[in-house]
């Protein structure tokens, strides 16, 4: 019976306690609520103007998708298939590749070859860095930037995304001018093409060139039948390549002016300034109170 008397004094003193706990607790944070509400509002002020200062960043975006015509075979490789024949009846020698061509002709859409040809012929170098240039003067302001320096920044606002379910293949270009973004988007997608064809051609005409040799070389009516017949399918696939302007990629959807910024979330950043100000203030206060407490009995102690 004793027992359960203490049990439940003890109880009772721990519930007290932990009332008299919050109580304390709430009446430091209120006797200090200036602390508290001069640090959470310094912080959102922060937060506010950074999110206002911040430069707006646009992202537009296409759909595309590889051209159906076009076949690792069709040009650069120039009919694999009819080589790969001749090859055992010749002994000609073809090399090939175990990359499919889409993700050979997205290689080169992010290769620093491609990159710096299409800034060189669009003229982007002032563009991209435009606080180095002087636009008054027609001048760099310390130096022009370098190729490699050019290519990581195209780099970070250039975005693919591939769905392999469905094959579609979405390109997003990043960048302070929304305008600019998608006319860059749209423009980079028409240079892809027309450099992988004109990438193609010259592969073709050099396996004509190849395969006329081989024509003169031989004797064999078998043989310079095939070759005739390869001569013919290259022209051919030169002659189509030249009309075709979507050679590599066929643009489902274009890109468009995007009218809402992707950054700063303006909004989500105060919200974040008005939290931390607010925990930084209830910590400031708690350990306003630890250090006095702890000089006190420092005091008292001696």
């Amino acid at each position: 019976m004793d027992i359960k008397n203490n049990n439940d004094t003890k109880s009772n003193s721990s519930g007290v306690f932990s009332t008299i706990d919050i109580i304390d607790i709430w009446n430091k944070f209120y006797n200090s609520k200036e602390i508290i509400i001069y640090t959470t509002l310094i912080f959102s002020i922060i937060a506010i103007i950074y999110a206002i200062m911040s430069v707006p960043i646009y992202r537009a975006e296409l759909l595309m998708v590889p051209s159906a015509d076009t076949s690792a075979n069709s040009m650069s490789g120039g009919s694999g298939s009819g080589l790969s024949g001749l090859a055992s009846i010749a002994g000609i020698k073809l090399g090939g590749t175990e990359a499919s061509l889409k993700e050979q002709n997205l290689a080169i859409l992010t290769s620093r070859t491609f990159t710096d040809k299409y800034i060189e012929e669009k003229n982007l170098l002032p563009i991209i860095f435009k606080e180095a240039w002087d636009e008054k003067n027609n001048k760099w302001k310390g130096g022009e930037p370098s190729k490699g320096a050019a290519h990581k920044t195209v780099a970070n606002f250039t975005f693919l995304n591939i769905d392999e379910m469905t094959g579609l293949i979405s390109l997003g270009i990043e960048w302070t001018d929304p305008v600019f973004a998608a006319e860059w988007a749209n423009e980079i997608i028409v240079t892809l093409n027309a450099f992988i064809r004109q990438q193609a051609i010259e592969e073709t005409e050099k396996n004509i060139l190849f395969l006329q040799q081989q024509l003169k070389q031989t004797n064999y009516v078998n043989i310079q039948y095939v070759l005739n017949n390869l001569i013919e399918k290259q022209t051919n696939n030169i002659m189509l390549a030249n009309v075709r302007e979507e050679y590599a990629f066929k643009v489902i959807d274009p890109a468009v002016i995007p009218e809402q910024r992707i950054r700063p979330k303006r909004r989500q950043i105060a919200m974040t300034g008005f939290i931390f100000g607010l925990f930084f203030g209830l910590f400031g206060v708690i350990a306003k109170d630890y250090f006095y407490e702890l000089k006190a009995f420092q005091e008292t102690k001696n």
